[in-house]
């Protein structure tokens, strides 16, 4: 039981699949140190998974019993890269000790429309399944407008149960900045996307990303990797740019040998506002790092 028990703890926290188990070369390496370990197949280890995942829940749910204050939330839809939606809801709460507290209560599969209704259905069951209901005081989230109608009916929901307790929904003030920064940066458009589109045609091109490399050892500068802005993640614009100051030296050479790319270098004026989004985006992410914002 106790090898079973540090087996399903490493494919836990490994997000190791079920068929490991019944690999052939895994059952092998483990009876190698231990040939007396029954080894569990994969519909066993399934089955231990969902009772451990099963006891963990029992407990937070009698831990979060203990607290005599109050909770706050935070919940945020999100796409897997195979396209399927996910509910992330997260609770913060100051324990008995003083110790801001948070973690993860539950990640919900969203197989039906992302509206606001519904968002804050599935919200309020969770809620429910915890027995904390009552004593959620908060809900931040981003600005999106479904996730504003989640925080309307959740006030109402909780308002109408108890009246006495007033419960607030509050916008992310780092995506409110992100949604800032974007209208800003769509004033220069035009210089960031010809930076874009040369880290693009770099990074999809084996021979440009061959010629950068050599051209880096030339001029003795570390070998960076061409970095594409993504519009999801914050500072990435930021990044990119920088990266394109990092491989200046390299770059100007790449470009004055491939035609195709030339025109996508950055002129004077382009520098000059590559430089101020850079200088911006430093100031931002030394705040962020101080916790001032």
């Amino acid at each position: 039981m106790e090898h079973t028990k540090h087996l399903v703890q490493w494919l836990i926290c490994d997000l190791q699949p079920f068929t490991t188990v019944d690999n052939p070369h895994f059952r092998a390496f483990v009876n190698h140190f231990c040939p007396r370990y029954t080894i569990p197949e994969r519909h066993q280890v399934k089955d231990l998974i969902i009772g451990a995942f099963d006891s963990q829940r029992i407990r937070v749910a009698n831990e979060l019993h203990k607290i005599e204050g109050r909770y706050s939330l935070m919940a945020d839809m999100w796409t897997s890269m195979n396209r399927e939606a996910f509910l992330g809801i997260t609770i913060h709460y100051i324990d008995s000790n003083w110790n801001l507290c948070n973690f993860l209560l539950d990640i919900i599969p969203f197989t039906t429309r992302h509206t606001g209704e519904n968002i804050a259905s599935e919200v309020k069951r969770v809620l429910d399944e915890f027995n904390i209901s009552g004593k959620i005081i908060a809900l931040t989230t981003d600005n999106e407008s479904a996730m504003v109608v989640c925080g309307r009916r959740l006030a109402e929901s909780f308002d109408s149960e108890l009246s006495s307790m007033t419960f607030s929904h509050y916008r992310c003030a780092a995506h409110v900045l992100n949604l800032g920064v974007k209208q800003g940066l769509e004033l220069i458009d035009d210089s960031i996307n010809k930076v874009r589109e040369l880290m693009s045609k770099i990074k999809n091109s084996t021979l440009l990303c061959d010629q950068l490399r050599d051209l880096c050892n030339l001029k003795r500068i570390y070998v960076y990797k061409p970095i594409l802005d993504v519009e999801t993640r914050w500072n990435s614009t930021c990044y990119m740019l920088k990266r394109l100051e990092q491989l200046e030296p390299a770059l100007v050479l790449l470009v004055a040998d491939n035609d195709n790319i030339r025109s996508l270098y950055p002129n004077n004026n382009d520098r000059v506002i590559i430089k101020v989004n850079i200088d911006i985006g430093n100031f931002f992410l030394r705040k962020k790092n101080s916790s001032q914002i």
